[in-house]
């Protein structure tokens, strides 16, 4: 999943998105159910390969989707574009990995250049 933000737009400390996760054993369906648990949700550091739990686990709010919430911290990890890993840490798997990159977009470290005069 990839989400495009806009640098410098008005936003509190922390930024909130939906991720919504696809069930293991049948992809046309999402998950039905709260099943995320403590080491499923990990932020890269941007230093090496390291994974750390996210701050807060994402909140089940139906309908196979998580409302995530960033802090402003995490939101500066990886050089200001956060990559987060949803991976059932248990062997049942009862969610498909989810890959989840966030980039800035119109700012000189944004992969997408040309939007408002960044060249």
């Amino acid at each position: 999943m990839y989400i495009l933000r806009v640098y410098g737009a008005a936003s509190s400390n922390e930024r909130t998105y939906v991720v919504p996760l696809i069930d293991a054993t049948d992809n046309d369906r999402f998950i039905t159910s709260d099943i995320l648990a403590s080491g499923d949700v990990k932020i890269y550091s941007g230093s090496g390969t390291t994974w750390n739990n996210l701050g807060t686990l994402p909140t089940w709010i139906g309908n196979g989707c998580y409302l995530m919430v960033l802090t402003q911290a995490e939101q500066r990890t990886n050089g200001g574009m956060p990559v987060i890993s949803f991976i059932d840490a248990t062997a049942t798997a009862a969610f498909s990995d989810t890959l989840v990159v966030v980039d800035t977009i119109a700012h000189s470290s944004a992969v997408q250049k040309g939007s408002a005069g960044v060249t």
